[in-house]
């Protein structure tokens, strides 16, 4: 069974002319191959949106505006930087665990749905060995 990591323009081209020709085989096999691009792009999705970062204070008023920043600037300083500092550290590390996660459990459905073509292409073997007995 061809998977998203090992499918090389032949094959892609071959499994085109397969679902071309009605195979239900690779109908499934590009079923796959459509499935683990969806979780790859899913888990990118999520990797670039997993970092947080401190909030900077702007305003778009031309004269007070930075003086206004400035002093909600030190206002937060005072009052909140460094506890949230370390929640952002803590969900930051959070975050990336998830990542890590989301990316081991795509190489493992890609594992398991290459297990699983191999398995169903024994049991047609079996199968044709059985019809010809």
């Amino acid at each position: 069974m061809a998977l998203l990591s090992d499918t090389p323009s032949a094959k892609i081209q071959a499994l085109r002319a397969r679902v071309l020709a009605d195979d239900p085989q690779a109908r499934q096999e590009l079923d796959d191959i459509a499935y683990l691009a969806t979780l790859q792009a899913l888990v990118t999705d999520v990797e670039r949106e997993a970092g947080l970062q401190e909030f900077e204070f702007v305003s778009s008023q031309p004269v007070i505006g930075p003086l206004l920043c400035a002093i909600r600037s030190a206002v937060n300083n005072i009052a909140s930087k460094w506890v949230t500092r370390a929640l952002i550290q803590q969900q930051n590390k959070f975050n990336a665990l998830v990542v890590h996660t989301l990316r081991e459990t795509v190489a493992l459905n890609q594992r398991l749905l290459a297990r699983v073509g191999e398995l169903e292409d024994h049991v047609r073997e079996l199968e044709r060995e059985a019809d010809s007995d």
